[in-house]
């Protein structure tokens, strides 16, 4: 496995997910600037 890259690393700026309050598909669209593309049920 490689290093990861500088910008990787936890910086000041960083938004801390555990207050954020936000879970599941509102952090992956926000906080990664991912799209759910769909949800399995289980």
């Amino acid at each position: 496995m490689s290093e990861p890259a500088p910008e990787d690393d936890i910086s000041l700026d960083d938004e801390d997910v555990e207050v954020s309050g936000e879970v599941g598909q509102a952090v992956i669209e926000r906080l990664l600037g991912g799209q759910v593309l769909g949800e399995f049920d289980e």
